[in-house]
């Protein structure tokens, strides 16, 4: 019996998806006796979204955004927008304020003064009382964390960091108000996405003039060349659960950067190349021959980032060996260095740097061979 396999191209399902949404609750949290741990329920809710910590009482913004309606896929590139700008003259210190992200309901309650779900931005941000300050977060990893709780709205808290500190108001006007912006790669119901853990990681440094040692229970690796020594980063992946002949939709690589160096005009990237990994990683990964099979972008934040990797290249090893092997290089910019994290954890569980993978096998189609009929190509025996 003759076989045709077949199946009609499907883009839309490699395209990104670009979405931006402002808040659907705004507002403010009033705590009269705050303590920094645990967080009780607030004693009131005010209208106005005011920052500050003054006379024992604290005032914390939240920003309500609706994300019940987001398609099917994988969330990319999440960032947070606005500005800060003063509610009062009280004092003329140093203002500084620190957001969250949580799981919520879509109204501003004195519940939301709890943080449940939550996970913090790791930031910091500063401006003198009388001046603004516009944010611009890369908060990727810490919406996935929250996401992994699945609720339907996000909640978005900004809170007064010292203490005392007069009141700050989160502006929203026609020239600047706050806005989630976030990428998605969906998927449909024949789509199968494959997530895979790092098999086995590895940090490899070598002299100059040297070879390469490796380390392979690093919890971090750096990425450089400079005059005195080479580094890179090895990752490896078992993908011989994806059966051989899959239509892979897109292949990404989700990485936490923890640290880098930068110039004036000038932000590191990475080159990612890929070669067949036996699942340990060894000296001889750190130079093996390999296939460029993918770029970072300029890295000029800490939090996590997501990678496109050449389908057509995982395509073609599915089947043939069982493991993926990426190594991280130096882009355009050697001499700076880039620090990627193993040891953290996605909120599903699987260890950093992880692979995502999103393949449809594809289904028999017989019209190929009803052309081939209708001709008198065909004839049964």
């Amino acid at each position: 019996m003759l076989v045709a396999t077949g199946w009609l191209p499907n883009q839309s399902l490699a395209e990104v998806i670009y979405q931006q949404r402002s808040p659907v609750a705004i507002g403010c949290v009033v705590d009269i006796d705050p303590t920094p741990w645990p967080k009780e329920p607030g004693e009131a809710v005010e209208s106005t979204p005011l920052i500050g910590h003054m006379d024992g009482v604290e005032r914390m913004a939240v920003l309500e955004y609706d994300i019940s309606d987001l398609v099917p896929g994988v969330v990319d590139n999440v960032r947070l927008t606005g500005r800060v700008g003063p509610g009062s003259t009280v004092d003329t210190g140093v203002r500084e304020f620190q957001m969250y992200l949580a799981g919520d309901d879509g109204a501003v309650t004195v519940e939301d003064n709890i943080r449940w779900s939550w996970a913090g931005l790791g930031r910091v941000w500063q401006h003198t009382s009388g001046t603004t300050t516009d944010f611009d977060i890369r908060a990727t990893a810490a919406f996935r964390t929250v996401m992994s709780y699945g609720p339907s709205f996000l909640r978005q808290t900004i809170e007064a960091n010292a203490d005392p500190q007069g009141w700050d108001e989160v502006v929203s006007d026609a020239n600047s108000s706050p806005k989630l912006e976030l990428e998605v790669r969906p998927t449909t119901s024949s789509t199968v996405v494959f997530y895979a853990p790092p098999h086995a990681t590895g940090a490899a440094t070598a002299q100059r003039t040297g070879s390469y040692t490796v380390d392979a229970s690093a919890l971090k690796a750096d990425v450089t060349d400079t005059s005195t020594e080479n580094k890179r980063a090895m990752i490896e992946y078992d993908l011989s659960s994806i059966p051989a002949g899959a239509r892979v939709l897109w292949a990404k690589i989700d990485v936490n950067v923890r640290g880098f160096q930068y110039g004036v005009d000038r932000w590191p990237n990475l080159r990612l190349a890929g070669y067949e990994g036996d699942g340990s990683i060894t000296a001889a990964d750190a130079t093996t021959a390999a296939t460029f099979i993918g770029a970072s972008d300029s890295i000029s934040y800490l939090d996590a980032y997501s990678w496109d990797l050449d389908t057509a290249y995982v395509e073609s090893i599915l089947g043939s060996f069982g493991y993926l092997g990426v190594r991280m290089e130096p882009g355009d910019h050697p001499e700076m260095h880039v620090t990627i994290q193993f040891d953290a954890a996605w909120a599903n569980g699987s260890a950093v740097p992880h692979l995502a993978i999103a393949y449809e096998i594809p289904e028999p189609d017989m019209l190929p061979l009803l052309l081939l009929a209708g001709a008198g190509l065909i004839r049964r025996r």
